[in-house]
């Protein structure tokens, strides 16, 4: 083969990885863009309900040690390939505060019917405050993961923003991507309309996740 037809052939190599590039990551980008940046036909009275993180900021999953799951595995990863997460991080026992919010967060995912399954609900917390029983009786669907693993804090320092500088005690729900980019946060006492609002929106602008 000569030297301009292994330049043609790597040409095309590179036109085809571009082109499956923008086929899987476009949809989202473009959902993104249309969501956050201004949606035409819809006015200026249409907005976010959750706080926006801008620029969005790229989390670097890892796997964590479980506590509560029901595929009943040892370990896992907190971010969910091509799901939308719904993230809590409790810093002691799941008190009053952080299942109002497990309960908020589990009527929306039953609310979006045959899309509640792009969504995954995850709980950080310490193994020796979980009530395992109390989580599979009420939130089957959520992943309860270990915040004692020596990898919880790493990850958990990638939530901290200006605004935000301490996530284990912030009492936030945070959104975060199928990409796995952390998008918005609600603050404590959010209204799950809103949340519920916002998901509907995303999940029906893009084709990812």
């Amino acid at each position: 083969m000569d030297e301009r037809e292994r330049q043609k052939r790597a040409r095309r190599g590179r036109l085809t990885f571009m082109l499956v590039l923008a086929v899987c990551i476009g949809p989202f980008v473009l959902a993104w863009t249309w969501y956050f940046m201004g949606q035409p036909g819809l006015g200026e009275d249409t907005t976010n309900y959750g706080d926006l993180v801008d620029p969005p900021v790229s989390l670097e999953n890892t796997e964590l040690d479980v506590l509560v799951d029901r595929e009943e595995r040892e370990q896992s990863p907190v971010l969910e390939e091509h799901r939308w997460v719904l993230l809590y991080v409790a810093g002691d026992a799941c008190a009053a505060e952080c299942r109002e919010v497990l309960w908020g967060t589990r009527q929306i995912r039953l609310a979006m019917g045959r899309n509640m399954g792009r969504i995954q609900r995850v709980l950080i917390e310490p193994a020796g405050e979980s009530e395992p029983d109390y989580y599979a009786d009420q939130h089957s669907d959520l992943r309860v993961l270990d915040l004692g693993d020596r990898r919880a804090e790493a990850f958990i320092r990638q939530l901290a923003l200006d605004d935000i500088p301490e996530p284990r005690d912030s009492g936030r729900l945070y959104l975060i991507d199928p990409l796995g980019n952390l998008i918005m946060t609600y603050p404590p006492g959010f209204d799950p309309n809103g949340l519920m609002d916002d998901l509907e929106l995303l999940l029906r602008a893009s084709q990812v996740g």
